[in-house]
């Protein structure tokens, strides 16, 4: 079992203590279950609102990637105690003094929050069923702001435009178009706000009203009153383009995306090329991308995992494709420089449902963490020949962890890195998605063409990876 030890030498409260004796596998299954004692099980079930932040200022510098300066750290043990009179203060706090690590990707998230993440999970979610774009900067990254939460794409006016209004959702039943801009929600305005501020204030319960302003490629605006439904959203696309396979793949967090690729491989077995599409995809589930580089991968490395153990310092594990099994083999420093491979975990691996196929991967700026790790993987086995731009240059992962009052705590744990083509024992690290961002560089660069629509005839990415496949079939390499 992992143990979380002590980062610094400043006496650790209740929850701390609880969290050291835990292993980072076991937090999530059995935090309040183990047996820790009348008070521990009150301060996670029901803290006040000092107690969650304290929790929360004892648990990140446990975990944290980064080892925290522990002076600097002290300063925020009772910094705003004097301003946490609620849950929320707790949780807008706690975030001010996360802030202070320079990482946008670790957060605590407040029990609502949570419920999204519960209902994104699930494949579905009470919302208007409305799909937006992300701003983007000229490498096509997306524009954020300050903690890292991207813009939506907007009017001239700054009002977020809808990119797709979703077949069947309640969008579509109030008539709200393709192309047209929010102006407001409930009386609140969208001018310039962020997309988490906009899906938060979109999404309600199932059956709740929500009275939006909205705004024609005219410039006429009327009022339209949509009730929420459940919203399911496909995270796989699937087409023919005549001997060639495409299969789109959105995100890597819905719970039935393994099934939904077996079937995408499914409607394709007949193809004689295939075309991953990840451009776009933001990432997600980690076991996700092994599972579904294993589906396009006889055999080979997929990933080095690199994690903080407090105690041990960083502990690396290789994930690696054998033709029979998943394995998870540690990295052991031994003397004079030397290192060792030992098998820690062994198991049984999906199929390899692409038999070989010439395969095609295409990336942009908005590609990131498990689509890195994936694209990584069957580039760095010469698996696959990637098309597009430079990936965002995401290498770092998060752990979730269910925490005190029915909160949840998004802590960035480790980084991870992708075997390098052709060099045995070389990885390549992507980035830490903020200051240091490297991405992946595809074989071959295709910028965006003039009016570029994905999927559409305008797709000029696409189209060449549809061209190279081509020739591939037709020289029968």
């Amino acid at each position: 079992m992992r143990i979380l030890a002590p980062a610094h030498d400043k006496r650790k409260g209740a929850f701390a203590r609880v969290l050291q004796g835990l292993g980072l596998l076991a937090l999530a299954g059995f935090l309040f279950f183990a047996a820790v004692g009348v008070q521990i099980a009150q301060i996670y079930l029901a803290p006040t609102p000092l107690q969650l932040y304290h929790a929360a200022w004892e648990t990140v510098p446990e975990m944290h990637l980064t080892k925290v300066d522990p002076e600097k750290w002290a300063e925020f043990e009772h910094k705003f105690d004097d301003k946490i009179h609620s849950r929320d203060d707790a949780i807008k706090f706690a975030n001010e003094m996360i802030a202070s690590l320079d990482d946008p990707y670790t957060r605590l998230h407040s029990p609502k929050e949570v419920e999204a993440l519960n209902q994104e999970a699930a494949g579905n979610f009470a919302g208007v069923g409305i799909e937006f774009r992300f701003q983007q900067n000229p490498d096509k990254s997306p524009v954020v702001d300050a903690k890292g939460i991207p813009f939506p794409l907007v009017d001239a006016d700054g009002y977020p435009l809808v990119h797709r209004v979703i077949p069947g959702g309640p969008s579509e039943a109030a008539g709200i178009k393709d192309g047209e801009a929010l102006v407001s929600a409930d009386g609140t305005s969208f001018k310039g706000v962020n997309m988490e501020a906009l899906v938060t204030k979109l999404k309600d319960k199932a059956g709740s009203k929500v009275a939006l302003i909205v705004r024609d490629s005219s410039g006429h605006e009327r009022s339209v009153t949509v009730t929420r439904g459940i919203v399911e959203l496909p995270t796989v696309t699937s087409k023919t383009y005549g001997k060639v396979g495409y299969i789109g793949l959105s995100e890597f967090i819905q719970n039935d995306t393994l099934d939904e690729m077996r079937a995408a491989f499914d409607e394709h077995k007949d193809a004689e090329a295939l075309i991953l599409d990840l451009r776009g995809n933001p990432g997600g589930r980690l076991d996700f991308a092994y599972n579904i580089a294993a589906m396009f991968l006889e055999e080979g490395p997929i990933i080095k995992v690199d994690t903080r153990m407090p105690g041990r310092e960083h502990d690396e594990v290789i994930s690696l494709l054998t033709p029979d099994s998943l394995q998870e083999v540690r990295v052991v420093d031994g003397a004079n420089g030397a290192k060792t491979f030992d098998v820690i975990d062994e198991g049984p691996r999906p199929e390899d449902l692409s038999r070989g196929r010439p395969l095609v991967v295409l990336v942009d700026g908005g590609s990131a963490s498990a689509s890195e790790v994936l694209t990584g993987s069957l580039q760095g086995n010469d698996r696959a020949i990637v098309v597009g731009t430079q990936s965002f240059g995401k290498g770092i992962g998060q752990t979730m962890i269910p925490f005190a009052g029915q909160t949840l705590l998004r802590i960035t744990t480790f980084r991870f890195l992708s075997p390098v083509a052709g060099q045995h024992g070389k990885w390549h690290w992507v980035g830490d998605a903020h200051k240091n961002r490297i991405g992946i560089t595809p074989d071959h660069v295709v910028e965006r063409g003039k009016n570029f629509e994905p999927r559409s005839d305008t797709d000029n990415q696409l189209q060449y990876a549809i061209d190279l496949l081509n020739k591939q079939i037709s020289s029968g390499n």
